[in-house]
């Protein structure tokens, strides 16, 4: 079953163009807010392939869950793919808070550089689809602007892509 899908970003041109391409999704919530404030249940990290998490929503991450969260995103990356998470693939890890227990590693790039909207679309559906297969589940994941810092994806071809996917995802 596919969890409630939230929408969070500090921008409102990630906000407004969310609310665009989401529009048919009435399921889906768009929330203009700082996404470690707001969220309960699994955040989605839109980190590198190496889970490096120096810049970005993955710094916030990083300070709001401790400097552990990378070693753990790094350690499952190698105990699960090897030397690097290839973009198209996600890794769940637990955090170690009771508010927010999970953090899905979904890369939109190698290394911390510009991507594009595809990127953006396979790390949004492999985070999407980790979170429907998860052992246990996942009711609620939270997701920020993919692509849309280091990447340089513009908002509004972010958010077409993050919405491709959802629609690849939803149950009919």
């Amino acid at each position: 079953m596919l969890p409630q899908l939230h929408l969070v970003d500090v921008s409102s041109e990630m906000v407004d163009a969310w609310r665009s391409a989401f529009a048919t999704y009435r399921e889906v919530r768009v929330v203009k807010a700082s996404i470690v404030e707001v969220a309960r249940g699994a955040v989605v990290s839109p980190a590198n392939s190496c889970g490096e998490m120096g810049g970005g929503v993955d710094l916030v991450y990083r300070r709001h869950f401790g400097r552990d969260i990378e070693r753990r995103v790094q350690a499952k990356i190698r105990e699960t793919f090897g030397n690097y998470l290839p973009i198209g693939e996600a890794v769940l890890v637990e955090t170690g808070s009771t508010v927010i227990p999970h953090l899905i590693s979904a890369p939109t790039m190698f290394l911390p550089e510009p991507t594009t909207a595809e990127n953006v679309y396979a790390a949004m559906s492999a985070a999407l689809r980790l979170a429907i297969s998860a052992d246990k589940p996942i009711e609620a994941i939270f997701c920020p602007g993919m692509g849309t810092g280091v990447g340089q994806v513009p908002f509004t071809s972010a958010a077409s892509a993050m919405a491709r996917a959802y629609a690849r995802h939803v149950v009919a």
